[in-house]
């Protein structure tokens, strides 16, 4: 199963995210999750491979900086800087000073409604079906009880099962991966209001 969506803080990927049980890249390790990896023809591109770094990963989406030469040019221009909910709420009571509380809720879910922010990535999220993961959770207790009752043997190879599942579930990810940058992988480039807009493969 596969969700997108468009993703404007790279926070949102190594922080809550992250931190939770159902956390997939960085800082999972501590809620027994596997850690993210890099993975596909970008990463290899510019030299990633292994774990996930969330200062890396900062520098890349938030700041556009290569990781082989963080001082150097940035990869490309600039994200464009939208006004925030709050600037355009502010804007909206300098036109209207005397609003009341019903029309400043008004002007408040109106700023909001016209807020934009830049699309820094595109989140792609990879989940098993139900029983791949009832799978892996029961071998994973199994494990915990066998260590708990002194049996390492037994807990040994019900962490060897549960390892199995995690790796088919990553295999499924990186086919998906691999997939997505041959068949989906478009940039839109120009202005599409108009007719200066393309489609380019975005490698």
């Amino acid at each position: 199963m596969i969700s997108l969506g468009s993703g404007h803080s790279v926070g949102y990927l190594t922080g809550p995210v992250a931190g939770g049980r159902e956390g997939y890249y960085t800082g999972a390790v501590a809620a027994g999750e596997p850690p993210g990896r890099w993975h596909g023809a970008g990463a290899a591109a510019l030299g990633l491979a292994g774990e996930v770094d969330a200062e890396v990963m900062e520098s890349i989406y938030s700041h556009l900086r290569d990781p082989r030469d963080p001082e150097g040019e940035p990869l490309a221009p600039a994200h464009r800087r939208y006004k925030s909910g709050e600037e355009l709420y502010e804007a909206a009571l300098e036109a209207e000073p005397e609003a009341g509380p019903e029309r400043r809720a008004e002007l408040r879910a109106d700023a909001d409604r016209k807020a934009r922010s830049a699309v820094s990535f595109v989140d792609a999220t990879f989940s098993p079906v139900k029983s791949v993961t009832v799978l892996g959770v029961a071998f994973e207790r199994m494990a915990n009880d066998a260590r708990a009752a002194g049996d390492e043997q037994a807990a040994a190879g019900w962490d060897a099962h549960r390892r199995a599942v995690e790796a088919a579930v990553m295999a499924g990810a990186r086919a998906s991966v691999d997939y997505l940058q041959d068949a989906a992988g478009y940039a839109r480039v120009g202005n599409h209001a108009g007719r200066a807009g393309r489609w380019t493969d975005s490698h």
